[in-house]
């Protein structure tokens, strides 16, 4: 028998909440080859990997197992794609006997080859085959020949073994090193996890709250795992980040604990409160009401403290590594673009052309000598946590030196993606998008034609991305056409600020 934070590992995993035998799955991109996609849907298909799973999983389990769902996510890394093969993560409900059920993770590869798992995969399972978040598996590898399908049982990604370290029964003394409470002496009774971020063979992040005695308290921090020593950066990051926090009047992040650079984790305290603001977009998108309580007024009063906050990042005087353009941005468009299939290119012609079209305008509207500032890179309202009193930036992992204009076109480029698709008759979208581009550009209307080739940017990336990313049911095509044209409306925008004053 182990000891009780050894049995917490597994017996605290999240309960699965979908019903029983619900599935989720998502509609092929539109720029899968020809030649795959008959393979692609059946791995995007939920309903029939259900069924796969319920044939395969069983005979490596030592104790009776009942698969009750299963969704699925495509892995967001590009560098697979381009190759042929397509990454995902499978979330499944399983029964394990007469338990409730829990969730289990396993990351599918697709195609692999015959030799699969390899003697590399097998010795790293063999190593973990003890692992609490295992059982009851005792073969950690699955190669489901006919769909040219690799499985790995999470947390088996060879790219990171920080998981199965943080995860594992030596999870607790690990974490504890991280700890000030234990440090001054409190000790970690039980420990949870739960995963909320992955990208297989690259990164992921887990939540992991430990109940501490003496005294008794509840702690919860994030962990990041990184297949590179990335990690070492983002801790030195954000410990200068959260030291301008601690002086700024709207700009919060997470507090960093501390990294270890043997397991590459990066310990950090989670950031306070809920995505409330995400939550309340997704209602106005909807067309929903707002909880109780919540008027759009309070929203807009988010949005201003999410602008005021970013003008204090920008003025922080901070120097990250990475250093990010506008020709960066511009050239990875380009890159994307050439990565579509023929197949594609002959059956969108039309929209291919407008893509083509806006590109040519923003290679012609190109800055010189743009002006660059500390950015958090991948800033958009998903990436806040908190209200309007206390809102907290998360993600750092893109924090770079950029065009001021950079993260807030992410955000406006995010906010008018999703008014393109909401619920006729809420105007609150464009209402929101206005508020923060007044706000943002109010100390700076300088860079009001930057921000406006920006957002022409971004919007045309989003339009790019919808050939290549899976979809949830939307009309993809017509979506397409109206990105474009709000990617034509911002460029027309910038053209006019930057004629002469006399010409307008």
């Amino acid at each position: 028998m182990g000891s009780d934070v050894e049995r917490a590992a597994v017996d605290t995993m999240p309960a699965v909440t979908a019903n029983p035998g619900r599935s989720r799955s998502r509609q092929l991109p539109l720029s899968i080859p020809p030649a795959q996609r008959d393979l692609f849907r059946r791995l995007l298909d939920a309903d029939h990997m259900l069924a796969v799973f319920r044939r395969e999983l069983p005979p490596i389990a030592q104790r009776e197992i009942r698969v009750t769902s299963c969704s699925i996510k495509p892995g967001r890394s590009e560098k697979p794609f381009r190759k042929g093969q397509l990454e995902l993560v499978y979330r499944l409900g399983i029964e394990v006997g007469s338990e409730p059920p829990r969730e289990y993770i396993l990351l599918g590869v697709s195609p692999v080859g015959a030799g699969f798992p390899g003697r590399e995969v097998l010795e790293r399972a063999r190593i973990l085959r003890d692992h609490p978040a295992v059982s009851p598996f005792v073969q950690l590898a699955v190669h489901v020949q006919y769909l040219q399908l690799g499985l790995l049982l999470y947390p088996m990604d060879p790219a990171l073994p920080g998981l199965a370290a943080i995860t594992g029964s030596g999870g607790a003394q690990l974490l504890a090193s991280f700890l000030p409470e234990c440090r001054r002496g409190a000790k970690i009774e039980r420990i949870e996890f739960e995963l909320k971020h992955y990208k297989p063979f690259n990164r992921a992040g887990r939540r992991v709250r430990a109940l501490l005695s003496n005294p008794a308290a509840l702690r919860a921090v994030y962990v990041k795992a990184f297949y590179n020593d990335r990690g070492a950066v983002s801790h030195r990051e954000l410990a200068a980040l959260w030291s301008v926090a601690q002086r700024s009047a709207f700009l919060r992040v997470p507090e960093p604990l501390g990294y270890d650079p043997d397991q590459r984790l990066l310990v950090m305290s989670e950031a306070t409160g809920e995505r409330h603001l995400n939550g309340w977009i997704r209602c106005i998108k909807k067309g929903q009401p707002l909880p109780a309580g919540v008027s759009l007024e309070r929203v807009e009063r988010c949005v201003v403290s999410a602008a005021k906050a970013l003008g204090e990042l920008q003025g922080s005087g901070l120097c990250p590594d990475e250093r990010y353009t506008y020709e960066d941005e511009l050239a990875h468009l380009k890159r994307d673009r050439g990565l579509l299939d023929q197949d594609v290119q002959e059956q969108f012609p039309e929209l291919l052309a407008c893509f083509d079209a806006l590109l040519r305008r923003l290679e012609a509207l190109a800055p010189v000598n743009e002006p660059l500032v500390p950015s958090h890179g991948e800033f958009r309202h998903q990436q806040l946590v908190g209200d309007e009193d206390l809102l907290t930036f998360i993600d750092w992992d893109s924090f770079c030196f950029a065009n001021p204009a950079l993260d807030a076109a992410r955000w406006l480029a995010r906010l008018v993606r999703d008014s393109l698709g909401a619920h006729a008759g809420t105007p609150g979208m464009e209402w929101l998008a206005m508020t923060f581009r007044r706000e943002f550009l109010a100390p700076r209307p300088e860079i009001a034609a930057h921000l406006a080739l920006y957002e022409g940017l971004h919007l045309t990336k989003q339009l790019l991305g919808a050939f290549g990313h899976a979809s949830r049911g939307e009309d993809k095509l017509e979506h397409i056409r109206l990105l474009a044209a709000a990617a034509d409306s911002q460029l027309e925008r910038v053209e006019e600020l930057s004629r002469p004053i006399s010409r307008r």
